[in-house]
């Protein structure tokens, strides 16, 4: 900006935030002598977009000017400098939610204080026709006497009747009829307050997965967690109070928000979830007339709820303890015996492997060195009396009604082969140069590292939040996203093996992500959400490729769906990605790498993400969604055949060939917090884990050989 004084009036101070589409600077105001917060657009480029954004900027002004609310963030005055718009707001200099939540759980009478009003905000804004869409611990505002205030209307909309259409918003806060397109209404901002309240009671979100795309299919088909999960002190009401804020179906919800925050404050009066003898059975809950019981029931025992994670149902429950005697904990088998119409047998060894405790780098520190050691067996946990879904082997029939016309092959369980390996052997066992890159946590935070029989080297500093990468071709260097220092994007980066010579290679306002190398080196595919849609002008993923000397970037892709995950073929002459075709139907797509020629090679109907080629090129290796979980599979590509290679009754993700084509590396997902990287022989028939610690490491990749 040309001038320190805005509007010829306010002398503008620091920056005191910045998003997506704004700067927030701390002001003073001399007329009434008074300090202020003025948000400013940001200047971006193209014509087109600039004119929408200022539109919406302008939008907001409005809307926030026709809500006159004691809990909703005054604005003071509206106008342009340098012909760009500004917005002159009370200072709120308490922070935010967010900055709470982050210490942990809020007390209860926090929470009510909240509550009631936000919720009373979000009342007044519903009674105007308008839904705010963006309801998260970020946009609710803290003054200097604490005192919450709901704020930043940038994406709200005034609905046409009682309805509106828009995909945008945050994927860990999205209402389900939200991430598909379908109409909002109030019920949108209830379903996000009940993700905030969530928060404010545990400390953690109830839905949180890899990528966006897989958190908005969290909030389309997981079940509901309870927060008395989390902590059994809870009132046992507060169970209920998520379920209804947090329904899949609007008409399912809370009616309106101040039904929310009644709810809430009856909710207070039930018992503690841990008095409670039968938490499945009692009948603790919020009817329309929120009327709750006051006096919990005679316990003989009292009851702790078991915290398992967020994802699992009660019919996938996780032991808390592993058994450790009997038959099956000695001998380390475990024999399922299914009858069906052909009666098969089906031997599943249950015990994947035993490996060195030396680990992949030695000794030290478990966040930094990473160990090989067994993981949990299946007959240890099918040992205990809690359940545990149990593979079963699917019949052809069962396989063609699921997938229509897409082939799936025969599944089989595998009879798991014992291994015995340390990390001299990682190169033998995968081929290339025996090393992994993948993100871990540091400092709470995630950053690239490379491990090897050398060590863990850093590849990224621990400043900034880095996943998803991936060595180049000749195993040299590393590219990876990593969040930009100032505009708080994701951004595509590259760096030496050893962590030098790091290089930005895209830089813009909008979010690149998961890069993959071209064969030679050349090129880095990546998908971005960098355009605006034809209809409703909302952002969209494409995938996009970029010269890594010149920056010249390439367009694949422009529909009005959203594309992921591009990686090029071993020959460099195609791309596969995956495409949302409708909110929870994800397929995968080959497209040639000038963009011409694309080809849809899924119709699984389900989940199918993050493919990835074979060294040979005739296969495909991808995680998709099945029997509540997420797993391998890999895909025939003369066939489409798809085979499920891992079974087990956790989640695993983002799966990576090895060079030699013979092993799968993936990471598999134990509870919300704990995050181990495994390998999968291509058959399935050989599980190895290559690390154990109570932190996360993320997304790998294997090191091809130097050259």
């Amino acid at each position: 900006m040309s001038e320190s004084k805005i509007g010829g009036r306010y002398i503008l101070g620091e920056q005191i935030g910045r998003g997506g589409m704004a700067t927030v600077y701390h002001a003073h105001d001399p007329q009434f002598g008074r300090d202020v917060a003025i948000k400013m657009l940001h200047s971006l480029p193209g014509d087109e977009l600039e004119e929408f954004l200022v539109k919406k900027f302008r939008q907001e002004a409005k809307i926030i000017a026709s809500l006159e609310h004691y809990a909703i963030v005054p604005v003071y005055d509206f106008g342009r400098h340098d012909d760009w718009p500004y917005l002159v707001m009370r200072l709120m200099d308490g922070g935010t939610l967010k900055d709470s939540i982050q210490q942990g759980a809020l007390p209860l009478v926090e929470i009510q204080i909240v509550l009631d009003r936000i919720c009373s905000a979000l009342e007044r804004a519903h009674q105007s026709n308008i839904v705010h869409r963006d309801i998260k611990p970020t946009n609710i505002f803290i003054d200097g006497e604490g005192l919450v205030y709901l704020g930043d209307f940038g994406i709200a909309r005034v609905t046409a009747g009682d309805q509106t259409t828009s995909y945008l918003g945050s994927p860990r806060y999205m209402a389900p009829e939200q991430a598909q397109g379908d109409p909002l209404s109030p019920a949108t901002d209830i379903y996000q307050m009940g993700i905030v309240l969530f928060e404010m009671l545990t400390g953690r979100k109830p839905f949180s997965g890899e990528t966006p795309e897989q958190t908005i299919l969290m909030h389309l088909q997981d079940p509901i967690p309870r927060p008395t999960m989390y902590d059994a002190d809870l009132p046992i009401g507060m169970d209920s109070v998520i379920e209804l804020s947090l329904a899949k179906h609007p008409e399912d919800r809370f009616q309106t928000a101040g039904d929310l925050a009644a709810a809430f404050r009856h909710a207070l009066k039930s018992p503690p979830a841990h008095t409670i003898a039968d938490q499945d059975s009692a009948e603790y809950f919020v009817n329309s007339e929120y009327d709750l019981p006051v006096e919990s029931p005679e316990a003989e025992e009292p009851y702790v709820t078991e915290k398992r994670p967020f994802f699992l149902d009660d019919d996938h429950a996780i032991p808390s303890e592993p058994a450790s005697e009997g038959f099956l904990a000695q001998n380390r088998w475990l024999l399922w015996l299914v009858a069906s119409v052909l009666t098969l047998l089906l031997i599943c060894g249950g015990s994947y492997f035993a490996a060195r405790a030396a680990g992949l780098v030695g000794t030290g520190s478990a966040q930094n060195n990473p160990v090989i050691l067994p993981p949990p067996s299946l007959e240890s946990q099918a040992g205990n009396s809690d359940p545990i879904s149990e593979p079963v082997a699917e019949t052809e029939a069962e396989i063609d009604e699921e997938t229509e016309s897409n082939p799936v092959a025969t599944v089989t369980l595998p009879v798991f082969e014992e291994l015995d390996i340390d990390s001299s052997q990682l190169a033998e066992l995968g081929g290339g140069a025996g090393g992994l890159v993948y993100a871990a946590e540091s400092d709470q935070d995630f950053s690239i590292f490379k491990a090897d029989d050398q060590g863990v080297a850093w590849i990224s500093d621990n400043s900034f939040r880095a996943f998803g990468a991936t060595f180049s071709p000749d195993g040299r260097r590393v590219a990876w996203h990593e969040e930009h220092e100032i505009e708080k994007t994701w951004e595509v980066y590259s760096a030496n093996a050893d962590g030098s010579d790091k290089q930005n290679i895209t830089n813009n306002r909008a979010d690149d992500s998961f890069p993959r190398w071209s064969p030679d080196g050349s090129q880095i595919v990546f998908h971005t959400n960098r355009n605006l849609t034809e209809v409703d002008q909302e952002r969209q993923f494409d995938i996009y490729v970029i010269d890594v000397q010149t920056g010249n970037e390439l367009q694949l892709t422009d529909s009005e769906q959203n594309e992921f995950g591009g990686a090029f073929s071993p020959a460099g002459d195609q791309i596969v990605f995956h495409r949302q075709l409708s909110g929870n139907i994800w397929e995968l797509f080959i497209i040639n790498a000038d963009g011409t020629d694309e080809e849809q090679i899924t119709t699984l109907n389900r989940p199918s993400l993050f493919a990835s080629w074979s060294p040979d090129g005739n296969q495909l290796v991808f995680h998709g969604f099945v029997n509540g979980f997420w797993q391998i599979f890999t895909l025939d590509l003369a066939t489409r055949n798809t085979t499920q290679v891992t079974f087990d009754a956790q989640n695993s993700f983002y799966p990576k060939w090895s060079p030699n084509g013979e092993w799968i590396a993936f990471h598999r997902e134990f509870d919300a917090e704990n995050r181990d990287i495994y390998l999968v022989s291509a058959d399935g028939t050989s599980q190895v884990r290559v690390t154990n610690t109570p932190e996360q490491e993320r997304m790998p990749d294997w090191q091809p050989a130097q050259r």
